[in-house]
């Protein structure tokens, strides 16, 4: 199997089977090979954040721009992810909140 065939699912599992020390490895390996966002079925979303943050936060559409959806830290990597639920034709704005900053960052994946 590719990088290129591997779901998000499977590249998680394997990246919790994985030492530390080879976890970069992988994920360095799967982001350049990933349709972005990660469409996991018809109607779910999942958005990525790559980097080194004490909490990573979601607002947007989803969320009428007044609450944030929290991301989820994959253990031992600074890979951040989380699922958003849509209608399968939804084009969502949206914005990344990092740590305590106030100032929103547009997503550095989704060009």
């Amino acid at each position: 199997m590719t990088m290129a065939d591997r779901s998000f699912r499977e590249l998680v599992e394997e990246l919790h089977g994985t030492p530390d020390s080879g976890k970069a490895r992988l994920i360095d390996a799967y982001i350049p090979t990933m349709r972005y966002p990660i469409l996991e079925d018809d109607s779910t979303a999942i958005l990525l954040y790559r980097g080194d943050r004490a909490r990573v936060r979601l607002t947007g559409d989803m969320t009428d721009w007044i609450d944030t959806i929290p991301f989820e830290r994959i253990g031992g990597t600074d890979l951040w992810f989380v699922p958003v639920r849509c209608e399968p034709d939804a084009r969502l704005e949206y914005v990344l909140m990092l740590d305590e900053d106030p100032t929103p960052l547009t997503d550095p994946l989704n060009r």
